[in-house]
């Protein structure tokens, strides 16, 4: 259950609500965990995008984005 809630903060801090993907909350993450994709809204990207993911895929709602360093 601690582990749990301390993943459930995390995403909270990447995807705040109502704002844009925080870029630097995910670099926390990815250096935590071994994290390859990140599914975002595209109502909730960056205006300037996150220098360690690139997009891969964009769908009518949501963008795939790639971890592009390693860990």
């Amino acid at each position: 259950v601690l582990e749990w809630n301390r993943r459930l903060r995390l995403a909270e801090n990447v995807f705040p609500m109502g704002q844009p993907l925080d870029c630097t909350a995910l670099e926390v993450v990815l250096g935590a965990y071994p994290i390859t994709h990140v599914l975002v809204e595209k109502t909730g990207l960056p205006i300037a995008p996150c220098s360690s993911v690139t997009p891969v895929f964009e769908g009518e709602n949501y963008v795939v984005l790639s971890v592009t360093e390693k860990r």
